[in-house]
């Protein structure tokens, strides 16, 4: 019983820090993106990739 307790606690570890790491990779593009929007649409100057 204690095994199967040990078991469900680290099958919701690894599923928490999946969910984390997913989250992250989906979300840090996007904010990266909006960022530079944000940027761009308060500045008179253009923006360039040099």
């Amino acid at each position: 019983m204690v095994m199967l307790h040990e078991q469900l606690f680290a099958s919701h570890v690894v599923v928490g820090i999946g969910s984390m790491v997913l989250g992250t990779a989906v979300s840090y593009p996007l904010d990266a993106i909006k960022l530079l929007i944000q940027v761009v649409s308060n500045s008179d100057k253009q923006l360039t990739t040099t």
